[in-house]
Parts: C-alpha cells; sequence; structure tokens
C-alpha cells in the first residue's frame, strides 16, 4: 500500500512538472502598441474626424463579443460619406517589423466599401507629425492590409505583417485605420486591434 502511494505521489509530480514547463515553453504575448484596442474604455485613444464636430460613426455592443466586454460597431444609417475610425498613432521605427492582428466580423456590407490601411506620420520639413502616406506592405500600390470584406461573416481573425522596409524611413508613428465608403450599408465589427514588433 505504501509502496502504491509512493507511486502516486512520482506520477503527481512528474505531472505537475510537465504543466510547469508547458506554461514557461507558451509564447508570450507581446504588449500591444494599440491602447485601448479592445474598446473597453469606449472611443478614448481612437479618432473619428471628432475635431471636425462629427459624432462617434457606429456603436458599441456587449453580444457575443469576442474579446473582453464589448466591440465597435461601424456604420451611420443615412450617410453615404465616407467615415472612418483609426487608433492613435503608434511609435514605429522602419528597422523593425511589425504584426498586426484584429478579429471582424461583417453584416450586409457591400463588397468594395470597406477597407483597413495604415497612415504614415513623422518628421517632414521641420513639421509636427506630418502624413507621409498609406504604408503599402505587400506591393507597391496597395495599400489594403486585409483582402475585400463582404457580405455577412461570422468574427474572424487576421493577422498581417507591416515589414519596416514598406515604411518610409521618415515614419515614426502608424495609425491603423478602418474605413466605410457608405457607412449607411452595412456593419463592420471590430475588436480586439493588437499591434506589436516582431
Amino acid at each position: 500500500m505504501i509502496r502504491l502511494f509512493s507511486v502516486l505521489v512520482v506520477i503527481c509530480l512528474m505531472i505537475n512538472v510537465d504543466v510547469l514547463q508547458a506554461a514557461d515553453e507558451a509564447p508570450q504575448k507581446k504588449p500591444n502598441l494599440v491602447r485601448n484596442g479592445g474598446f473597453e474604455e469606449g472611443d478614448k485613444y481612437w479618432g473619428f474626424a471628432q475635431w471636425k464636430g462629427l459624432a462617434l460613426p457606429g456603436r458599441f455592443e456587449t453580444f457575443n463579443a469576442p474579446e473582453g466586454k464589448q466591440y465597435f460597431v461601424l456604420t451611420e444609417p443615412g450617410t453615404t460619406e465616407r467615415r472612418f475610425i483609426r487608433t492613435n498613432p503608434f511609435p514605429v521605427d522602419s528597422k523593425h517589423d511589425y504584426v498586426f492582428t484584429v478579429t471582424l466580423a461583417t453584416e450586409n456590407v457591400r463588397k468594395g466599401t470597406i477597407n483597413v490601411r495604415a497612415l504614415q506620420y513623422g518628421q517632414k520639413d521641420g513639421k509636427k507629425s506630418p502624413v507621409l502616406g498609406w504604408v503599402a506592405p505587400n506591393r507597391p500600390g496597395v495599400h489594403d492590409l486585409i483582402p475585400s470584406l463582404a457580405g455577412t461573416t461570422d468574427w474572424t481573425v487576421y493577422t498581417f505583417k507591416i515589414p519596416g522596409k514598406s515604411l518610409n524611413p521618415k515614419t515614426t508613428s502608424l495609425g491603423i485605420y478602418f474605413n466605410h465608403e457608405q457607412p449607411s450599408l452595412g456593419e463592420l465589427k471590430i475588436d480586439a486591434v493588437h499591434a506589436s514588433a516582431e
């Protein structure tokens, strides 16, 4: 009986060691460069042309949130002009590559009306944070970071890389834009926006 008990103790210890090793080997998620990427603080640290007096182009919802308590729905009934919501510009260096992930879902979206892009800001001619243009991470002239979104889709995690070599050498920060060309037609649901340096 004592021998059986000793064997059980040894097995339990071995299992515990394996669990601890697995925990140590699990990849640690890098710090998020995007502040409030999950909208847990509402629209704090997000831009949507509020400096022009425009209202938030959408709403927050909690049902079936893929991460945290809520997410943002980009839509504006009755509006035919482009609206967007973007992250606060976060610091980058063209010597490094960056990985970006976001969880998106769509509802009744027309093809070609939604795009996700990264806008560069930096130093130029002594001006503070001038716009240096959209990033084209895959090939020149192609600025969309995510393939065309259309129709109604479930929550999907999208991951893409922004190579440092695709950035303007003068770029010091990036803002990720979620654009809706026809905000009265269809909804883009956004959550878990994350960016980190490799």
